[in-house]
């Protein structure tokens, strides 16, 4: 099993011990959580701490932080300097709080430890507020930390759920709607995104702006996107969603993560199931990261299959994806189906906290809709994620 260990503050910060059902749903052995946010102000600051290690093994630490900017920290445990991570960004919403690898298989013995941790640009603004270990078990023990099982009749809970509204992007010809039943809606148990041919009006239509998304006056389409950029993100876990989707050229449903840092491609991008219509048993699956030239440099296999070669259309299968700090490995139906591996020295950007996204575009790369369909949906029975 794993276990979280409350890290005890020496300095002017205390901590106070809470149950694990009480943070974040970790079913962890112990938890503490600062009674006042430890905040880099300047190159003098250090945060410093005193841990406990029931029994000797190799160890995760991590942060629960919040800042704008990647920064890198110098980690000392008993006054030596070991391996750190370099820290993304964990967000841009006020308060919130994200959970960043600190560093990966520390050997440490039984007994307490000094813990030293110096921030090397403390000029950027960086927010700490627990401090945590979690002793490494093979194999790796899931726990889940965050699910939709779309049980409430009607719209997604907007307390997970936002929605993004107009024209978004690869000059795609649908117009994302929010808050209309006919292109998004929950019915026993699952959700429903629905893109439907009519005309809609650009609400953001400007004649005389240079932006395909606004110098539009109308769309062909309209659809839906979901996603919980306001309400949740990770670092590293398992992601996974039980999706049916239909065939059909033209249709393209996507269930996906975004870095919730940076632009494009340099804050990451999970693409954990597309599916482009016009080929009913192939799924795409893809990471999405910025090379040396700041560029888009996607590994990817565009040729996914089910087992026995059926459809993979008109019947639910089961999407994933497992990623850490120098691996990302994607699943259907629990089958690995292929893996992109860190380089070193090479831009990796899925360090970055991603959020989920799910959208059904049309046209595009999936090819134009026939004259005949004026309405499309794929099929989301539920969307977990477990670290």
């Amino acid at each position: 099993m794993k276990y979280f260990l409350a890290f005890l503050l020496v300095s002017v910060l205390t901590a106070v011990p809470i149950s694990a059902a009480q943070y974040k749903n970790f079913d962890y052995a112990a938890v503490c959580l600062l009674e006042s946010d430890f905040e880099w102000e300047n190159a003098t600051k250090v945060f410093r701490t005193v841990v406990k290690i029931p029994a000797a093994g190799d160890y995760n630490l991590y942060l629960d932080m919040a800042s704008q900017e990647r920064n890198q920290v110098t980690l000392l445990i008993d006054g030596k300097e070991l391996p750190s991570l370099e820290l993304p960004g964990a967000g841009r919403k006020p308060g919130r709080f994200l959970r960043i690898k600190l560093a990966a298989g520390i050997s440490l013995s039984s007994g307490g430890h000094e813990v030293e941790i110096r921030a090397n640009a403390p000029w950027k603004k960086m927010t700490i507020k627990a401090l945590l270990a979690e002793k490494v078990t093979i194999p790796h023990r899931w726990q889940l930390v965050w699910n939709e099982e779309f049980e409430q009749d009607g719209f997604p809970d907007p307390a997970k759920w936002r929605g993004e509204e107009g024209l978004l992007r690869n000059q795609e010809p649908q117009y994302y709607t929010i808050g209309r039943r006919e292109n998004l809606q929950i019915k026993d148990g699952i959700l429903r995104i629905t893109a439907k041919r009519e005309k809609w009006l650009n609400r953001f239509h400007d004649p005389n702006s240079k932006d395909w998304r606004k110098n539009r006056p109308d769309a062909e389409f309209t659809s839906a996107q979901i996603d919980t950029f306001y309400s949740a993100a990770w670092q590293y876990g398992k992601i996974e969603a039980r999706i049916k989707v239909i065939a059909g050229t033209g249709r393209w449903p996507a269930f996906w993560t975004m870095g919730v840092t940076g632009r494009w491609p340099a804050q990451g991008e999970l693409d954990i199931m597309e599916y482009f219509g016009k080929s009913n048993n192939r799924i795409t699956q893809a990471l999405h990261k910025a090379g040396i030239d700041g560029k888009d440099h996607a590994v990817q296999n565009w040729n996914i299959k089910t087992r026995d070669g059926s459809p993979m259309e008109g019947r639910f299968h089961l999407y994933s994806v497992i990623w850490d700090e120098n691996k990302v490995e994607w699943f259907i139906d629990n089958r690995k189906t292929f893996e992109a591996i860190r380089q070193p020295g090479l831009p990796w950007c899925v360090d970055n906290p991603q959020y989920i996204i799910l959208n059904h575009a049309v046209g595009s790369y999936s090819g134009k809709v026939p004259p005949e369909i004026d309405s499309m949906s794929f099929y989301i029975d539920y969307v977990r994620v477990y670290q």
